[in-house]
């Protein structure tokens, strides 16, 4: 009887236990890997190319749709149309597919939502983050760039106003044109990413890498422009689910060495936590050589650009053409290997010459304005290196 009585109470205990282990489950889980691609073609001319980049990861490989482990995401916002947020898998059928997910839900989205403020980007993240948590997240951003400039500065114009700055293009009525500023981007990101990858233009600054070094492991973007068909998506998301960021960067420097038409291509991929050591590397180097740096022969040193866009140089070459002992130039070259994980370029891109590329861009104060530096002064590189006095 007394042993009856020991195995009911035994058997109450366990689905006691068994209860109250079902939600901590529930709390505790997280999914594998999150993929979003957060495309801004609004009335900027990328529409067309974003569409086709859209067609490009349907044909690659994808997981379950349904899948609760990992998650594909598709922001597109294309020409007289909403933002509109999909889902990629494959369905029951074997097939590829979009899903478009219904948004009643998210704060601060609606059909006049502008893509390229960094508050909607915010709500979306926000938004994503509620309903789908993960171990891996990666963003993989697609529009124009034009690095660390402020608004209005590498394409100034009367006609537009230019709010935020300088990622993205988002042009709405008013000639309002509307950018993601880096600085502000960094502050308004509200989670952690393995990886953050550009496909736009002239992001592969140092600025921006140590902008937003505390938001990601790695960041991927490109020092020069990127040609308007952009990275090389079929691949992508494998890779991504594999948590492999460098063989994204492979894959395209491969399909831009191999395409018919301008083979042009650039790609960098950089560690974030060796970013504070290639600034420790810097500082000193910086503070001994200011007068170096204010007199440095620019047109010696390795640009980025074409069209006299003057805001983009090697920032090994820097290094190199102000005097720096064998010492000092050591020091930079092992803190440099180290961040950057990744490094290729094609001979020339569109006519320019690509001779002595470390993958990092950045300013030069003798190629600038009063009012270009003391913007510059603003950003953390600067704050960390005494870069620009």
């Amino acid at each position: 009887m007394m042993l009856k009585r020991y195995l009911s109470y035994l058997l109450i205990l366990l689905a006691l236990m068994a209860c109250r282990k079902e939600p901590l489950q529930e709390m505790s889980f997280h999914g594998e890997s999150l993929i979003l691609f957060y495309t801004i073609g609004h009335n900027n001319g990328l529409s067309g190319s974003i569409a086709q980049n859209l067609n490009e990861i349907l044909e690659g490989e994808l997981p379950s749709i349904e899948s609760a482990e990992k998650v594909v995401l598709f922001l597109q916002h294309s020409d007289n149309s909403a933002p509109c947020l999909m889902r990629l898998g494959i369905d029951h059928n074997g097939k590829n597919i979009s899903r478009i997910i219904s948004l009643e839900e998210m704060n601060g989205w609606n059909t006049s939502s502008v893509s390229s403020s960094t508050d909607t980007l915010a709500h979306v993240l926000n938004y994503i983050s509620r309903q789908y948590q993960a171990r891996h997240n990666y963003l993989v951003f697609s529009s124009h760039g034009s690095g660390w400039l402020p608004a209005g500065v590498y394409e100034p114009s009367e006609k537009y106003t230019f709010i935020e700055n300088t990622f993205g293009q988002d042009l709405q009525s008013g000639n309002k044109v509307y950018e993601m500023g880096i600085r502000l981007l960094a502050r308004q990101l509200p989670m952690h990413f393995d990886a953050i990858l550009f496909d736009a233009c002239l992001m592969g600054g140092v600025e921006v890498a140590y902008e937003l070094k505390d938001k990601c492991n790695y960041i991927g973007f490109s020092p020069t422009e990127i040609m308007s068909h952009g990275m090389y998506y079929q691949t992508m998301c494998g890779h991504l689910l594999k948590q492999d960021v460098i063989s994204v960067a492979k894959d395209y420097m491969h399909y831009y060495r191999n395409r018919s038409g301008s083979r042009c291509g650039c790609y960098t991929i950089v560690d974030c936590s060796q970013l504070e050591v290639l600034a420790q590397a810097c500082k000193p180097i910086f503070a001994a050589h200011q007068e170096c740096l204010a007199n440095i022969p620019y047109d010696q040193v390795q640009g980025y650009f074409r069209d006299n866009k003057h805001w983009y140089y090697d920032l090994q070459d820097v290094i190199a053409n102000i005097g720096v002992d064998e010492f000092e130039l050591e020091s930079f070259n092992e803190a440099l290997e180290k961040a950057v994980l990744f490094a290729d370029h094609t001979d020339t891109f569109l006519g320019l010459k690509l001779e002595r590329c470390c993958g990092l861009s950045t300013y030069l104060s003798i190629r600038g304005t009063f009012e270009l530096d003391e913007y510059y002064q603003l950003y953390q590189w600067n704050i960390a290196t005494g870069y620009v006095q």
